[in-house]
């Protein structure tokens, strides 16, 4: 803890989701750093377009995109997007951004922010994914235990997680009763590393 104006202050980070999967999988990338920039990019890109399909009910911001002259990655992510949703559930779905605290032990505060797809009607929670989806069901844990550990609840109990990977198209389910939650204190360890 730092000290300010005659007071202790908690050190805070912020992070996206994927960073925690980072620091706790160990993923790595045998991309250059300019390859990795513009995967990220491309990323942070079609999620934007993505936000605003959700608040317009519409696909007409991703086809407005795509017809555009932006990233061909992009332009796959978002084409993906539209095939795996569609149009009847995008009607009825919204977005939902998450922002879980947890106090991290001789470390701060941390926000681990990250949106989700809630379809009403659906005990289900969607994710968008941007890779490989090997470890979805480890994934998946790690989100319940972070949930566990903020003191935070989902607003309903899902039966189901689906990935919607937005690179090659496809969808993966689980059912809730398969998905193990990861262990809470080498979850902590992860998250204390993110504080550098």
């Amino acid at each position: 803890m730092a000290l300010g104006r005659d007071r202790l202050v908690t050190p805070r980070r912020s992070v996206r989701l994927y960073g925690v999967f980072k620091e706790y999988f160990g993923y790595s990338s045998s991309a250059t750093g300019a390859q990795r920039k513009a995967f990220a990019w491309a990323i942070s890109e079609a999620q934007r377009v993505l936000e605003q399909c959700a608040d317009a009910k519409s696909w007409l911001p991703a086809i407005l995109h795509v017809e555009g002259k932006h990233s061909a990655l992009t332009a796959k992510m978002l084409d993906n997007a539209r095939a795996l949703v569609g149009p009847t559930l995008l009607a009825k779905a919204s977005a939902v951004d998450e922002r879980c605290k947890i106090q991290v032990p001789a470390a701060g505060l941390l926000t681990v922010l990250w949106t989700w797809v809630l379809v009403p009607g659906e005990q289900r929670i969607c994710f968008f994914s941007f890779g490989k989806m090997s470890l979805m069901a480890q994934e998946v844990g790690l989100v319940r235990t972070l949930v566990r550990l903020a003191g935070a609840g989902m607003p309903f109990k899902p039966n189901t997680w689906t990935y919607w990977n937005l690179l090659n198209g496809t969808e993966i389910n689980i059912a809730d009763n398969q998905v193990p939650e990861v262990p809470g204190p080498l979850l902590l360890k992860a998250c204390r590393r993110l504080f550098g």
